[in-house]
């Protein structure tokens, strides 16, 4: 099945992609004698096929992924990773903690008259 949908998308190659309506057709009438599921079937491997990165879905349409295409991201935020969560070891220098050498800006500035 998965021979045929590439094959149907190569024939038909449309700047956009094709349809899934426009694959079933093609896959009718070049191969005939199908299956009563053959929508069911084409649906799932479809699917299957743009999950595992061979096909690519844009504007309901099917097209072939490129060679040389980048692979796409999920939406959303990627997640962090789990390299700042480890312990870093402690430097023997500062192990007293940090002293604090700045001091407010305007305790400089106070004069204390009498």
């Amino acid at each position: 099945m998965e021979m045929m949908i590439v094959g149907a998308i190569e024939v038909l190659s449309e700047e956009n992609g094709s349809s899934k309506s426009s694959i079933s057709k093609y896959i009718k009438s070049t191969y005939g004698d199908l299956p009563a599921v053959h929508s069911q079937l084409l649906s799932d491997n479809l699917k299957r096929m743009k999950d595992g990165g061979e096909l690519m879905f844009w504007k309901n349409n099917y097209s072939k992924v490129k060679p040389n295409a980048a692979p796409r991201r999920g939406r959303g935020r990627p997640a962090k990773t789990k390299d700042h969560l480890q312990a870093r070891p402690i430097d023997p220098a500062m192990r007293g903690g940090l002293q604090r050498t700045t001091m407010h800006p305007y305790s400089a500035n106070v004069v204390m008259s009498s």
